[in-house]
């Protein structure tokens, strides 16, 4: 039950729950701690409240920070993996790059007078041997070039009947012989040998009833853009099967 209390400024009677007088506006102690103490709760109240969401937001972003940190520490341990690949890699590479090098100076240094010598005698027997044991040395070798189309000139005197594969491999010797092989590689000397190596080519064709001019035209209606024949191209220009 509601307490009336007498108010001191104009003695006014009123309800001690109010925090003012009614009459003339003086504050009422009593009720004024009354109802600043539930507005005291309110803040209280509020604040525990902005406690408990700031612990919330904290544990998300402690959360966020842990989830970030370990995507970092998995994408670094990836890097890190891949670098560690490359390295075993390049280091692979450069160890078989080496172990090739000094395998091929080594063999150079046992072979090239092997095939010099060869050479010298015309014998194709043993730089084909050496060929096929390291085909990349005797690849750059400086007689390879004329080597090759030495034995071609032999290959190709050889053949009893012309067919179409011999007149591709002809019309290459006589016409383009880079795709042969690279003349120019070869000395002043050695490309005078293959410009008489090339005329025995072409008097063997004469002989077989072609004319130079018919075969500059056969090569020349032929070859693709890069210079490149056909056999099955040439069949119908073989002599005594489809003349014309």
């Amino acid at each position: 039950m509601a307490e009336y209390v007498t108010c001191k400024n104009c003695g006014g009677g009123f309800s001690n729950k109010l925090d003012k007088c009614p009459y003339c506006g003086s504050m009422y102690k009593a009720g004024a701690y009354k109802k600043f103490r539930f507005k005291i709760k309110d803040i209280i109240d509020q604040l525990l409240g902005l406690k408990d969401e700031a612990q919330r937001s904290l544990s998300k972003i402690i959360f966020s920070s842990i989830l970030r940190a370990l995507a970092i520490s998995i994408v670094i341990i990836g890097i890190a993996f891949i670098l560690s690949l490359s390295r075993n890699t390049n280091f692979y590479n450069d160890r078989k790059y080496d172990e090739d090098r000094l395998y091929e100076i080594t063999w150079q240094n046992e072979n090239i007078s092997k095939l010099e010598e060869a050479y010298e005698k015309g014998d194709y027997d043993t730089i084909e041997k050496l060929y096929y044991e390291n085909s990349v040395a005797v690849y750059k070798w400086k007689h390879y070039p004329s080597y090759y189309l030495k034995k071609e000139h032999k290959s190709l005197l050889a053949e009893e009947n012309i067919n179409e594969y011999t007149l591709m491999n002809s019309l290459y010797y006589i016409y383009n012989p880079n795709l042969l092989v690279n003349i120019y590689g070869m000395s002043e000397d050695e490309y005078q040998e293959y410009e008489l190596m090339r005329q025995d080519i072409i008097d063997k064709l004469v002989q077989a009833g072609y004319s130079e001019s018919e075969l500059q035209n056969i090569f020349d209606s032929n070859k693709d853009s890069y210079g490149y024949l056909n056999a099955s191209d040439l069949k119908r220009y073989l002599k005594g099967e489809n003349d014309g």
